[in-house]
């Protein structure tokens, strides 16, 4: 027995909880309508202002009104604006434009989302950072681009170049990779990297629906919502391979049926865009996911492409046909228009490339002087872009530049190796050989077209190198 008193610190928090509590409830229901009010006039206002000062159209004041509570829903559920973000990327040309330079509508949905997520873990005392394989690759090209854009700032290529605009557009280029590393730091339970796929899959099959909705627009070339038949093309090819690979690692028959019809769906709809680029690509990306996964899928990839001239659309092959075409008046064999203005707009970087070859022209700096050039050099078909990432590296940062690149091209391919041998599911496996099948995809697009600088092409692939570093690390034994 003692006489000590009893502890009343258990005692006095309870005390102070249950007085919490009643004032909340006493407060909580009038305080709430009175905040709705004011939070529900200030929208109104805001309309009225768009609708009658602005005269902002009708379309734009609806994209408003559902982005509302979709931005509402995202900042208190910031993984659900995870998941959303792959399924909007296609979407891009869609969603409301913002007044912010160097910004769009999924560069702030990306880093709202992040900046969300980062806040409620730093309350809550848990950790942020993870490993990330890729991060010195990224930084070192990034800090290329910044050294790239000082350069043409010390030495312009033209008179008229506007290191500003540059900037912007490098700001825009590098956010490209942002997805990689905010799908890496957020994606940390068991369940996530299923449901951050899935949602790779249900962009892929709304973008099909879409590209099949709205049929050929313009012409004999689909665009879907992308808004150009070559854009489209490339993003239904990565994402295609991405999800035939993890195909193979289902069992159950709804999700397999799903996946297939996923399949099936981007390769008819790349088939659609007429893009010759977009096919080759699709070709193989999904022949080597089959080598490293499938002896009769081989087979029957094999049997496809080479039965394509029986079963293909005639529009498809009068236009891989169309390449070359004969010239009526000679017997010469000459280029057609798309292809001979590719080939010119090559030439021309090449000639500038190699007259700049250490310190190339500054970073954008071959819009300046492309077209141009190509005229004194008699090549009429040249173009003001290149139409190939690897020559514009090259003629805008000069020979570092494309080593980078590839340098940041190999560590992707070597992520997906250490992915399929730190596999433990064959779901990983699977994720790990399409990374690698969905990077041959994206060499060939940017061989054809400068296509990897773009977010809403390139997010689904980012967000699976995520989903690989994320297995790899837990594999390691890395604390999520």
């Amino acid at each position: 027995m003692t006489i000590e008193p009893r502890p009343t610190t258990p005692v006095v928090t309870r005390e102070l909880r249950a007085s919490v509590r009643r004032q909340a409830s006493s407060l909580s229901g009038g305080l709430l309508v009175l905040l709705a009010g004011l939070v529900g006039v200030a929208v109104v206002l805001g309309f009225v202002v768009l609708d009658y000062r602005f005269n902002q159209d009708t379309h734009r004041l609806v994209k408003i009104a559902i982005g509302l509570p979709v931005g509402l829903f995202i900042a208190l559920q910031p993984m659900i604006g995870l998941l959303i973000l792959p399924v909007s990327a296609p979407f891009l040309l869609w969603l409301p434009e913002l007044p912010v330079p160097g910004l769009n509508t999924l560069n702030i949905m990306l880093l709202s989302i992040f900046g969300m997520w980062a806040l409620m873990r730093v309350l809550s005392r848990q950790s942020i950072g993870r490993r990330a394989q890729l991060m010195w690759p990224i930084a070192i090209f990034v800090m290329m681009m910044i050294v790239s854009l000082i350069r043409g700032a010390a030495l312009p290529p033209q008179p008229d170049y506007d290191v500003g605009r540059s900037a912007l557009i490098l700001f825009r280029t590098a956010t490209t990779f942002t997805p990689y590393f905010i799908a890496l730091l957020m994606v940390r339970g068991s369940k996530d990297p299923g449901r951050l796929f899935g949602a790779i899959v249900v962009a892929l099959i709304a973008e099909v629906v879409t590209t099949i909705w709205f049929g050929q627009w313009g012409g004999a070339r689909a665009k879907g919502s992308m808004g150009q038949p070559n854009v489209l093309g490339s993003f239904l090819n990565i994402s295609t391979v991405l999800v035939g690979s993890v195909l193979l690692a289902q069992r159950r028959w709804f999700p397999r049926l799903l996946l297939a019809t996923a399949v099936i769906g981007g390769a008819y709809a790349t088939l659609l865009t007429i893009s010759r680029g977009a096919m080759i690509a699709l070709s193989v990306g999904l022949l080597y996911v089959a080598v490293r996964s499938s002896r009769l899928l081989t087979v029957l990839i094999l049997l496809t492409v080479a039965t394509s001239p029986v079963w293909a659309p005639d529009s498809v092959k009068e236009r891989v046909s169309s390449t070359q075409q004969q010239d009526e008046e000679s017997d010469d064999v000459e280029l057609e228009g798309s292809a001979q203005a590719r080939v010119d707009t090559w030439k021309t970087t090449l000639k500038l490339a190699s007259d700049h070859l250490v310190e190339g022209l500054g970073f954008d700096g071959l819009g300046y002087v492309l077209r141009d050039t190509g005229i004194r050099m008699g090549l009429g078909h040249t173009k003001d872009s290149t139409h190939n990432t690897f020559l514009r590296v090259v003629g805008d940062m000069g020979l570092p530049g494309p080593l980078l690149f590839l340098f940041l091209l190999w560590s992707c391919w070597m992520l997906g190796q250490t992915g399929i041998h730190a596999a433990q599911t064959r779901f990983d496996r699977q994720l790990a050989v399409g990374l690698q099948g969905g990077l041959l995809a994206v060499m060939i697009n940017c061989w054809f077209g400068d296509r990897f600088f773009e977010l809403d092409i390139m997010c689904a692939f980012w967000l699976t190198c995520a989903l690989v570093n994320d297995f790899v690390n837990r594999a390691a034994g890395e604390a999520t």
